[in-house]
């Protein structure tokens, strides 16, 4: 599946480890995977690898960023689960379909990105 299916995998990964874990904690854990793949995915030379390196790392933000499906992955699920009465599927069936949905308008977003606007999204991000 080339390029995009690595994006995928890494997201798909990245979501998967999100949800048991915090979003920095799965960010950390699939940083050099995820650099790795880009690198060895991308044959286009210097600016053709940079590009790819932006796009994975902007893939790996939005993925790690993203804990919908599980009250275990962030904070505030933890915190609204006991007083909203809510039960572990409310949060698989209202948060896997986001998730889902979050995840291929990201890819699209990511993937069809020129290099200057995912510069200027992550300097003006920081």
């Amino acid at each position: 599946t080339g390029y995009v299916g690595v994006l995928t995998a890494v997201y798909f990964a990245t979501f998967l480890l999100s949800m048991v874990l915090s979003n920095n904690s799965a960010a950390v854990l699939m940083f050099d995977i995820a650099i790795t793949a880009a690198q060895n995915s991308c044959a286009d030379g210097d600016d053709g690898q940079s590009l790819c390196v932006q796009q994975m790392v902007f893939t790996l933000m939005l993925s790690a960023s993203s804990s919908f499906s599980t009250s275990y992955g962030y904070q505030t699920n933890m915190m609204v689960l006991n007083v909203g009465n809510y039960v572990f599927l409310d949060f698989l069936r209202f948060g896997f379909p986001m998730q889902f949905w979050q995840m291929i308008f990201s890819l699209i977003f990511v993937y069809f990105l020129e290099q200057w606007y995912l510069s200027l999204v992550i300097t003006l991000a920081a």
